[in-house]
Parts: C-alpha cells; sequence; structure tokens
C-alpha cells in the first residue's frame, strides 16, 4: 500500500484499522498527541480546540464531496446531512383516494376472506358482518366510513449497503498545499 497521505479516509475490507489508521468513529483526540492531524482536521469535526478534536464519524453515513455540483445545493466541509429514519406525515403522501364495495344485504359470516362488507344484523351488533359476493349487487361505500390510517411511525430511509470500514490516516506524507 502507498503510504497515505495524513488525513486521507481509506475504505477497509476488515473489522480492524490497520496501524497508523483509526476507525471514523468519532473519536476524541489528543492535540498534543496528533498535533499534525489536528492542524489539518481543526475542530472541524469538534473538540475543544485547546486539549482535544474529533475525527470524523462515518458510522452510518455516506461520504459527500465539499461544493456544490450542477444543480445541487452547497455542501459544506465537514457538515453532517440527511437522517437514518423518516417519519412521513399526510402532507408529504401523494393524494389518493381510498375506496371499500360491499353489499346492501345481511351479513351472515364473520369472515372477511374471499367475502365482502355487508349488514350487520346480528343480535350484538358491533360485528362486522361478510357474505359471499354477489357481482350485481356491489356498491361503493361512503368515504367518511373510512377511518384514518397510519401511525406515525419512522421508516428506515438508507440506501442499499455494503458495510465497510471507513479508516484515516493518523500518520502519513504533510500534504503540500498546492
Amino acid at each position: 500500500m502507498a503510504d497515505p497521505f495524513m488525513a486521507e479516509i481509506r475504505i477497509f475490507g476488515q473489522v480492524y484499522s490497520p496501524e497508523s489508521w483509526a476507525n471514523c468513529a468519532g473519536q476524541l483526540m489528543s492535540i498534543a498527541q496528533f498535533s499534525a492531524l489536528f492542524s489539518l482536521l481543526g475542530t472541524n469535526f469538534g473538540g475543544n480546540g485547546r486539549t482535544s478534536f474529533k475525527i470524523p464519524d462515518l458510522r452510518g453515513r455516506a461520504p459527500l464531496q465539499a461544493g456544490q455540483g450542477l444543480g445541487l445545493r452547497d455542501r459544506v466541509f465537514s457538515t453532517y446531512g440527511g437522517v437514518s429514519q423518516v417519519s412521513l406525515t399526510p402532507l408529504e403522501l401523494p393524494e389518493h383516494d381510498h375506496a371499500i364495495s360491499g353489499v346492501f344485504q345481511a351479513g351472515n359470516t364473520e369472515q372477511p376472506s374471499n367475502n365482502q362488507l355487508a349488514i350487520d344484523v346480528g343480535s350484538s351488533g358491533g360485528v362486522l358482518r361478510y357474505t359471499a359476493p354477489l357481482d350485481n349487487n356491489t356498491n361503493l361505500m361512503s368515504s367518511s366510513s373510512l377511518a384514518a390510517s397510519g401511525g406515525s411511525q419512522p421508516h428506515e430511509n438508507m440506501q442499499p449497503a455494503l458495510a465497510l470500514n471507513f479508516c484515516i490516516a493518523l500518520d502519513g506524507i504533510y500534504p503540500p498545499r498546492n
């Protein structure tokens, strides 16, 4: 492997970081021990800037080029973006309708499988009743008979991925500025 530039980040396909590298997991580092690395990273990723600084935390994140691509907004160096879970609100769902069909006849079963919604004529009341489908007697029910659905629970919002380790070089060639 070629000598890395200090603060260079590479992807490794093993569960440990090689010698003179550290996993990009947001660790707090000592400025006294890693002064050259601090001169490159500063406190862009955290730390107090007097005794400590942090290295990038790429756990569960995808790296992104700093700057502005064609048609994209400006991405400032060292800022994090995105979220791992999203809860959609009703305003974010596409506009759509719900319809339910049923028959205007007495229901004779509580089993919905292969049956249609029917009128509840049971003596206990409050039980959904179903009956065998009659193709010529099916009508759409009022939309007001349907309750709101969804529980506002977040869902995972992660692109397809392969878990590998991002590591940062703690030692190496100090990168020239030109």
